[in-house]
């Protein structure tokens, strides 16, 4: 999707390689945590509560270790969620549109703003972020999304005992 591959081209900008893009995805995971302490403060917790997420070992060798990209996803729905908590839908519309052009899986937030009876104006936002995302590809025309049918249906990695159930209904 569109806003990943401008995450890839800051890996390059700084350097090129997997050691750049990694720290590119290290300080949108920084970002994370100061938004949770942000937002823990104006829930009046204990905003101490980051460390729950600053010292879990998953994405600290995920994003760091591994490259992971969900980081840039996972800081677009927690803006998304406290835009919600917020009743700012306008804005959360903007930020699932543009956790869409990351990830496809996070259109999966926006029957939350459905549900708020705020349908109209959160669907036009909504696809109006993604045509804009997605218009330095338009190019490509029905190429454009030729790559996710074989994704969709290779998408299992290091799966376990998944595969084994899967594999006699494949």
């Amino acid at each position: 999707p569109p806003l990943l591959q401008v995450m890839f081209a800051a890996g390059q900008f700084i350097g090129g390689g997997m050691a750049s893009l990694k720290l590119v995805f290290v300080l949108i995971d920084s970002l994370v945590l100061i938004v949770l302490f942000l937002g823990l403060q104006r829930a009046n917790r204990d905003p101490r509560q980051v460390l729950l997420y600053a010292w879990n070992p998953l994405p600290i060798l995920e994003i760091s270790g591994s490259g992971h990209a969900d980081g840039v996803l996972g800081l677009l729905l927690l803006l998304a969620v406290m835009s919600l908590g917020a009743a700012d839908f306008r804005r959360a519309a903007i930020i699932v549109g543009a956790s869409f052009l990351v990830k496809f899986v996070g259109v999966l937030i926006l029957p939350f703003i459905w549900l708020r009876r705020q349908v109209r104006d959160s669907v036009a936002i909504f696809a109006l972020i993604v045509l804009i995302g997605y218009l330095p590809f338009w190019s490509a025309g029905k190429n454009m999304f030729t790559g996710l049918l074989p994704f969709s249906a290779k998408w299992r990695f290091n799966n376990g005992i998944f595969s084994l159930i899967d594999w006699p209904i494949e």
